[in-house]
């Protein structure tokens, strides 16, 4: 019955969503940013995330000796509760793309003495719901 009842549905004009949240409304690719700095910064972040390059920390393992003892028989009880499923947390959802320091700018090659990261251009995409970011 649910097979068929997605086939019966009508399918609605998609007209009024907005495909390309990121970009403005003046550019439809992101070739045509006017500001340098801007699309350099875009090519090259979406050329990283598209390398598929794992992150700088690997998803942490459980160990043989860990699963024996500490979550199937639970005889170390004793032990300081150190590691990621002893804490209950989630070590693959902790933090989101955007969350990283910037690159830092050495010294010498400073225009302004005082900013010490380059500026991020990560887009706002969900304005009206702060939450959700």
């Amino acid at each position: 019955m649910n097979l068929i009842s997605i086939y019966i549905k009508a399918t609605r004009d998609s007209t009024d969503i907005n495909l390309i949240p990121y970009l403005d409304g003046s550019c439809k690719v992101a070739s045509q940013i006017s500001e340098d700095k801007r699309r350099k910064w875009l090519h090259d972040t979406h050329r990283f995330f598209s390398s598929h390059r794992p992150r700088h920390a690997l998803a942490p393992e459980i160990y043989d000796w860990e699963r024996i003892y500490k979550i199937e028989n639970k005889k170390r009880v004793t032990d300081a509760r150190k590691r990621f499923f002893e804490k209950f947390e989630d070590p693959l959802n902790d933090r989101k793309l955007n969350e990283h320091l910037p690159p830092y700018i050495r010294k010498n090659d400073r225009v302004n003495k005082k900013i010490r990261y380059e500026e991020m251009f990560y887009p706002d995409a969900f304005p009206d719901y702060p939450e959700i970011v």
